[in-house]
């Protein structure tokens, strides 16, 4: 849970704090294999006109930032950038 403690020039502090859980091992990803997995990135810096969405700037950092860290975990990283609709269904 996060808690808004105070927000100032666009930037916030936050508070947070955990509640402990019982964890099912056998829910937890296998990392011990030799192809560990791939990870897949969907990457959308612009959207459709119609939605009035602005550019979400930055996506490419996000993207370059997910590959170093997957990789670093054994993952095959696939990234795909500005996929229209009809590819993504």
């Amino acid at each position: 849970m996060v808690a808004m403690i105070e927000v100032q020039n666009n930037v916030t502090k936050t508070d947070t704090y955990y509640k402990s859980e019982m964890f099912d091992l056998s829910q937890k990803y296998k990392m011990n294999h030799k192809r560990k997995g791939i990870t897949l990135i969907f990457n959308h810096e612009r959207f459709f006109w119609h939605w009035t969405l602005q550019e979400r700037w930055g996506t490419r950092a996000d993207r370059e930032n997910l590959t170093c860290r997957f990789s670093d975990l054994g993952l095959e990283v696939k990234y795909f950038n500005a996929l229209k609709a009809e590819l993504l269904l």
